[in-house]
């Protein structure tokens, strides 16, 4: 009984693969196709006019190849010293939040995505004599990307956007330096050819 279950089990799986990608049709309008996604990426942007290097990633569902729906986490790579009444500073940062996406004509080898981020983080300053002082921040991050498919799961996206911060209450440095344009590489995985 239970090798005939296995054997129920594994022909059912290796034809999912096949069952995803056939149109699904339904008395009122087509099915949705849910499918996982996640993606690293890596963000080239500017604190206070220096250059800086974010990391993170997305992690996620889509709905229809189309739209996805992903918490979005990102940290400062590069280290960044400020000064401020003769004493130096070391920045440190981390963010949170949702991610929304909606992908143009995702079949096509060269396709378009944009993209809104929005949540809240937290900066830090170390002094060189003292303790560390923290603030909590809000940000919001729209991105439109240009992305290349290599196969049905992977794709690269090139993208362009703009970090907006509100909030900090940090010494020797503002919203206005840690806000600045973002150039992002993000490898992307999942199910992404429609049906």
């Amino acid at each position: 009984m239970k090798k005939n279950l296995l054997i129920i089990l594994i022909l059912i799986l290796s034809g999912a693969p096949g069952l995803a990608s056939a149109q699904s049709e339904a008395l009122f309008g087509d099915y949705i196709v849910y499918s996982s996604f996640g993606a690293p990426k890596l963000q080239l942007t500017t604190i206070d006019n220096s250059p800086a290097i974010v990391a993170g990633g997305q992690l996620g569902v889509m709905a229809d190849q189309r739209l996805i729906v992903a918490v979005d986490a990102d940290w400062l790579v590069t280290t960044h010293r400020f000064e401020e009444e003769d004493e130096q500073y070391s920045l440190s940062m981390g963010q949170g939040g949702v991610m929304m996406r909606f992908n143009i004509n995702p079949d096509d080898l060269v396709n378009y995505s944009v993209n809104l981020s929005v949540g809240g983080g937290q900066a830090g300053m170390s002094p060189s004599d003292g303790d560390d002082q923290k603030s909590g921040y809000f940000f919001i991050n729209p991105n439109a990307e240009v992305n290349l498919n290599f196969t049905s799961g992977f794709r690269t996206a090139l993208g362009f956007g703009y970090r907006y911060i509100n909030g900090t209450d940090l010494p020797a440095v503002t919203d206005a330096e840690l806000s600045a344009p973002v150039v992002s590489l993000t490898l992307k995985f999942g199910g992404y050819f429609g049906n």
